[in-house]
């Protein structure tokens, strides 16, 4: 009752990481939220290793009355401190920068896509981490990016053109349906799973509300559907990175322990467990996979 949380949620958070750290979780959905933005090293000055000129990009940026604090654990990842207006934003429309929270851009470096591969991103609307993808491959190569919803398709090219990216294909696809003609084809494959979202309630205070112990249920066959899927897509020795952004490890830890134990020819790479009392950004949980 003092936190404003549904009891079942809490009755699993303490289930599963005791009191004391539920109830950090509980006083972090109340922190107030600053946006974080991803500089496009397509765009902007860069040191030719794909790191932002920081300087440069900043003084940009101010000159738009636009405040921003480099994030020092994320390259090319920065806070913005007051007010940031993309509309009235030449910077925002001409491609330079994207809106993006701090623990989801790690996604995409975990993934760590090169030049001239080819990239799948089974669930990719909005776009944020397809086109951070593009980007870190140097606008080299292909990127398959799937989603169910036809106007998620149109979000994600409009944001690759806005980013000046021509790499990504987007298709209409529901990624629990097998492709056989996509077996062993990608040699990096991103499952960013459709999840419950308890990592960002502190900027989707919503959530808490509108989800029930049934939704997490069903959730989690979904997830592990499209993982099992994906998953046959990705070559002998490539990459394989599953995430969510929530904290629950029946959609995290628990998943990727019972898909490994189904897939013996994956292998645990790295782990990472977010949390924004800890963390700084948003609840995130990103495991790469290798298959061997």
């Amino acid at each position: 009752m003092y936190y404003s949380f549904p009891k079942w949620i809490v009755e699993k958070l303490v289930d599963q990481f005791g009191f004391e750290f539920c109830e950090d979780i509980l006083k972090s959905s109340f922190k107030t939220y600053y946006p974080a933005i991803r500089a496009n090293i397509l765009k902007v000055p860069n040191d030719g290793n794909g790191k932002v000129k920081t300087d440069e990009f900043i003084d940009t940026l101010k000159s738009e009355n636009i405040n921003i604090i480099p994030n020092e654990d994320i390259q090319n990842c920065f806070w913005v401190n007051g007010k940031l207006d993309i509309n009235n934003s030449e910077s925002y429309k001409n491609g330079l920068y994207t809106i993006q929270n701090p623990s989801s851009q790690l996604t995409a470096i975990t993934l760590d896509p090169k030049p001239n591969e080819i990239i799948i991103d089974v669930c990719a609307a909005p776009g944020g981490k397809t086109t951070h993808i593009a980007e870190l491959m140097k606008n080299k190569g292909r990127v398959l990016a799937f989603d169910i919803y036809q106007h998620k398709i149109d979000l994600i090219n409009k944001s690759a053109n806005r980013l000046g990216i021509d790499i990504i294909e987007a298709v209409k696809h529901d990624s629990s349906i097998f492709k056989p003609e996509l077996v062993e084809y990608a040699d990096r494959v991103l499952v960013d799973a459709p999840c419950s979202g308890f990592g960002v309630i502190h900027t989707k205070p919503d959530i808490k509300w509108h989800r029930n112990e049934n939704d997490i249920k069903e959730l989690i066959k979904i997830q592990e559907k499209i993982l099992s899927v994906s998953s046959k897509y990705v070559k002998k020795g490539g990459t394989l990175v599953y995430s969510t952004c929530t904290i629950l490890k029946d959609e995290n830890e628990i998943q990727i322990s019972k898909f490994l134990s189904e897939n013996r020819d994956y292998k645990l790479i790295s782990e990472k467990r977010l949390f924004t009392h800890i963390d700084g950004g948003s609840g995130f949980y990103i495991a790469k996979l290798k298959r061997i």
